[in-house]
């Protein structure tokens, strides 16, 4: 019986710890597109969302104030001249894109879509 009761502790709290990645997250629909010269990734949230963009060390840090959960595969294989990978941070609220090389960024909203543009060898995409 205590063994029962240690095991489902341990689911118990095992839940605990994934559930606020998943619990109340949005679903963002993920979109990438490669330019002439520079790259681009768009993340389509169902409402307005707060966020911030930064690169260090060739890692496309995109931080948003809620939770969300998106399917990267089709933005990475549309980008794979710019991007090596992609995936969500363990807190569950930042996408983090490894580069291939040096970039800079910049971003925009378009409504509820949060757009953000990347292009290599540090020069800014002008709008």
């Amino acid at each position: 019986m205590r063994r029962h009761t240690s095991l489902a502790l341990g689911m118990f709290v095992l839940a605990m710890i994934i559930a606020p990645r998943v619990y109340g997250a949005d679903t963002v629909q993920v979109r990438g597109g490669a330019h002439e010269d520079y790259g681009r990734i768009v993340f389509d949230w169902p409402s307005r969302v707060q966020y911030s963009t930064r690169i260090a060390n060739q890692v496309l840090s995109v931080r948003f104030n809620r939770s969300f959960t998106a399917e990267f595969g089709a933005a990475v294989a549309k980008l794979r001249d710019h991007v090596l990978s992609a995936r969500i941070s363990s807190d569950g609220r930042t996408a983090l894109i490894r580069l291939v090389g040096d970039y800079t960024v910049t971003s925009f909203r378009n409504k509820s879509a949060i757009v953000v543009d990347f292009r290599p060898g540090g020069k800014p995409v002008v709008k």
